[in-house]
């Protein structure tokens, strides 16, 4: 669904209706020990996202004040998202600059999480079509994922339309059906920061 209106500038997440093709099946619910794999490209908004993911896990609540000063990941960070006293889940972050070698990290993921900078355009046309080639990958085969339109607070922002060109969206939601998500958020103001969490933890419950 898409939110329209009053609402539509505030909060949009897209979840695709059902649809598996021959050949493809929905992943089996993974356990905890199969991380959430957080991708894009550098200065996508990755970290600070994460960032406050785990504030918001801590405290209930999107923390206007969280360091937005972060330096942009050059390896693999993985962080655990507490789900009560004795559970966590984990989220494997892969930096940007190692877009190469992502694919290595798919084969015992439980799912896809693949962040868009809104207000770069230089770097939309490359993300797009990464993403195209992560979708085809046999270790993406049936698992969830979520595309997220960060950084929509800019004000250089990109229309969707560019980005639903570039993505071409409609092809991936055919392809794709409700594996997909596609959410609208800023890392920075907190924009959906919840719905992402929800969907995170929806993974594997």
């Amino acid at each position: 669904h898409e939110a329209s209106g009053e609402r539509e500038k505030t909060r949009r997440c897209v979840t695709c209706k059902p649809l598996v093709h021959a050949g493809e099946e929905l992943a089996a619910m993974p356990d905890l020990s199969s991380p959430v794999v957080l991708l894009g490209a550098g200065g996508s908004g990755k970290s600070l996202a994460l960032r406050r993911m785990m504030m918001l896990q801590k405290t209930g609540k999107v923390d206007p004040h969280v360091d937005a000063d972060v330096v942009p990941s050059v390896g693999v960070d993985i962080s655990h998202l507490p789900l009560d006293k004795k559970q966590s889940l984990q989220v494997k972050e892969v930096g940007g600059a190692m877009m190469p070698l992502w694919p290595m990290y798919l084969s015992n993921s439980a799912a896809v999480i693949y962040m868009v900078d809104m207000s770069d355009s230089f770097q939309l046309g490359a993300s797009a079509a990464f993403f195209h080639h992560l979708c085809s990958l046999p270790t993406v085969n049936g698992k969830p994922l979520l595309l997220v339109l960060n950084k929509m607070d800019s004000p250089c922002l990109l229309h969707r339309s560019e980005v639903d060109v570039a993505f071409n969206m409609d092809s991936l939601k055919a392809k794709l059906g409700d594996r997909l998500t596609v959410l609208e958020a800023s890392a920075l103001t907190g924009l959906n920061l919840k719905e992402m969490m929800d969907w995170t933890k929806g993974v594997y419950f």
